[in-house]
């Protein structure tokens, strides 16, 4: 399945709130007062994307998602694809200590 393909389908869920999240997203998503709405937003909006993609976890396949909330902060979900859900397994916004900008990872000191 194609990067576009696997966001058309979790966007298309989440449209219809065919979604989840797991006790992990939630203490993550508590912990940085991120709202529900603001994943919902994040998910749906134009400048979602895929950046990266984990086919091979054993709870699925899922993917990293940036997207921006209303007030254009950027958030960054992973997600996995259900039978019928969209499996929301972590929610952050990305620090500057470990993201070069909301797309790119830095690179690990060595």
């Amino acid at each position: 399945m194609e990067e576009g393909q696997l966001l058309a389908q979790i966007q298309e869920k989440l449209k219809r709130q065919r979604y989840r999240s797991t006790s992990h997203a939630e203490q993550e998503r508590e912990a940085e007062k991120i709202g529900i709405d603001d994943i919902e937003e994040a998910l749906v909006s134009r400048r979602a994307e895929v950046i990266e993609s984990y086919p091979n976890e054993a709870r699925g396949r899922s993917c990293l998602v940036p997207g921006f909330d209303a007030q254009g902060s950027p958030l960054h979900m992973v997600c996995g694809l259900a039978a019928e859900n969209v499996v929301i397994d972590t929610v952050y916004r990305p620090r500057p200590d470990q993201w070069a900008n909301w797309r790119k990872r830095r690179r690990p000191k060595l």
